[in-house]
């Protein structure tokens, strides 16, 4: 009798040792480490640019910032080792650049410092009010994969929602 409860119980064993080994592997999937820093793409949910900040202070990370051409690099390789366009046609992605505190100053929230990078998309930044009526005060990194357009900073209203990348 001992015999057919055993199977079940180590067959339980064995998928849920394989779910845990498959689910450490997803979750690692976001994180890339550059230099001193970690950093974590948000693709499974979309939040505000606000929400988004708040997402990564909770998990001890913060909002991304992009201090040099570097950082730029170790993002944009982050984002396509991670797979996301296999399944994606275009990225929107919140950082931490903004200009709430005072419009056409950009300030990375995360650090502090003032963009010092010309990262912007041809006609930005432009606060050009298409989402809903209101100022664009928060800044995504955009790309789209079908067309030329290589990746660039685009301003947009705070309150859309965009997948995001923390970093350590």
């Amino acid at each position: 009798m001992a015999r057919p409860l055993l199977s079940p119980i180590i067959l339980l064993f064995i998928v849920s040792t394989l779910f845990r080994l498959s689910a450490s592997n997803r979750d690692a999937v976001g994180y890339r480490a550059f230099e001193e820093k970690s950093y974590y793409l948000g693709t499974t949910f979309k939040l505000s640019w606000h929400k988004a900040f708040e997402y990564c202070r909770g998990q001890g990370m913060f909002l991304v910032s992009i201090q040099n051409r570097e950082e730029f690099e170790a993002v944009k390789d982050t984002i396509n080792m991670s797979g996301f366009w296999k399944k994606n046609h275009y990225l929107h992605m919140w950082t931490s650049l903004n200009d709430i505190g005072e419009e056409g100053q950009y300030y990375w929230a995360s650090t502090g410092t003032r963009n010092q990078l010309d990262l912007w998309r041809n006609t930005d930044p432009n606060n050009s009010q298409h989402d809903s009526c209101t100022d664009e005060d928060c800044v995504a990194l955009v790309h789209f994969r079908d067309l030329s357009f290589t990746y660039g900073l685009d301003d947009r209203a705070c309150s859309s929602e965009f997948m995001f990348m923390c970093e350590t």
